[in-house]
Formats: structure tokens, C-alpha cells, sequence
């Protein structure tokens, strides 16, 4: 974005600024989403910093336990909560239906 306000190339930008924008949508995304996944037993988010304490034991990905649990989620339908260390499958909860015809 520097480089194209100082060479006075519009289109480079542009560029800069739909990159910067596309940045921003998913970084709401992001935290939209953090704030409803929690951990079923301590009820820990598990993608969105708490400010609790993480047990002793827990392992991180890349020095992330985000990392390690998006990592869980997308390879295993699975996680190990940072804040409990217990192994958790993925469920989705069963939406109540009404008896359609």
C-alpha cells in the first residue's frame, strides 16, 4: 500500500486495500466464530483467549494452542481442550424438527 501511494499506481492500491479489507472480514469472522466454540466439559473457549490459566500439560502447535486445536478440528473432527486436557469428538447438536408431512 506504501509502495503504490508513493509510485502513484491506483491500481496497486486497490489491490492493497481489498487485501486489507478481505483482512478485516475474516478477522470478524474469526472472532464470531472463537466465541461460540467452547470446550463441552469446563465450557473453556477453545478458540478464543479466556484469560485462565491453561493446564500445565497441554501441548501447542507452531507455540499456539489455537493452532493445535483448529489443527485437532479440521485433520481429527477432534480436540484436546488447553484449559481441562481432555480429548473431545465434535458434535453438532440435533435442531429440533416438527412433524412435517
Amino acid at each position: 500500500m506504501a509502495y503504490a501511494l508513493y509510485a502513484d499506481s491506483t491500481q496497486q492500491a486497490f489491490l492493497g486495500l481489498y487485501g486489507m479489507l478481505l483482512s478485516l472480514v475474516l478477522f470478524i469472522l474469526y472472532r464470531i466464530s472463537s466465541w461460540s466454540a467452547f470446550c463441552p466439559l469446563c465450557r473453556g473457549p477453545v478458540l478464543g483467549g479466556s484469560g485462565a490459566q491453561r493446564n500445565r500439560r497441554s501441548k501447542r502447535s507452531l507455540g499456539s494452542h489455537r493452532l493445535r486445536v483448529a489443527r485437532d478440528i479440521l485433520l481429527t473432527n477432534s480436540f484436546v481442550c488447553p484449559y481441562c486436557n481432555e480429548r473431545t469428538l465434535c458434535k453438532t447438536k440435533e435442531r429440533y424438527r416438527t412433524n412435517q408431512p
